[in-house]
């Protein structure tokens, strides 16, 4: 089974409609794992799947939206918004293993979530650390915080709670992408990104 022309070349309605409904999926997998405690981001998700089908613009739009709707939905508190970056770039580099074909073989999904993840890990624990200060509004930062009692300064237990937490999210928002691009997308000329 293949995705239809429509949804890999989609009209600028349905660009929309895709782009709007990846942001709101991404919006609700957030508050889910907000709601059940998990030590996950779930933001993600929906931003590799833009990646993967409808191409750069979308998964930058998607990426930059959820995070700004997450910070519209719970106040301008600057717990969302900084976390822009972390969004776009996962997208974005899921987008050029996809650009460079580097995402056809499982060792492509598991080397693009250990990058995606590291430098998520990086990049989340510079933000918490320079915007949030500390603030625990996320489980990830009670992780951060036992890892403070064994003598660890807050950003680089900041940074190393985020490595395993992000291995995992950042691998379920990959694999998912994967699994769409090669079970749906892969050699389909009307790919947004075909060369």
């Amino acid at each position: 089974m293949k995705l239809h022309k429509a949804l890999l070349r989609p009209s600028p309605l349905m660009w929309v409609i895709l782009v709007s409904g990846a942001i709101v999926g991404n919006v609700v997998l957030e508050r889910l794992s907000r709601y059940l405690d998990l030590p996950l981001f779930m933001d993600t998700v929906l931003t590799a799947l833009a990646a993967v089908t409808v191409g750069l613009a979308a998964t930058v739009v998607v990426g930059a939206g959820t995070n700004i709707t997450l910070e519209l939905l719970t106040g301008p508190r600057m717990v969302y918004a900084p976390f822009v970056v972390n969004n776009v770039l996962t997208g974005v580099l899921v987008w050029l293993f996809v650009r460079y074909n580097y995402f056809h073989k499982p060792i492509h999904a598991v080397t693009a979530t250990l990058i995606v993840a590291g430098l998520n890990a990086a990049l989340g624990a510079l933000f918490a650390s320079v915007f949030l200060l500390g603030d625990m509004t996320h489980s990830v930062d009670h992780i951060a915080t036992g890892i403070m009692l064994t003598g660890r300064s807050p950003s680089i237990a900041a940074f190393l709670a985020r490595i395993p937490v992000n291995t995992v999210d950042k691998g379920i928002a990959v694999f998912a992408a994967y699994f769409v691009y090669t079970r749906l997308i892969r050699g389909e000329p009307d790919h947004p990104d075909s060369a």
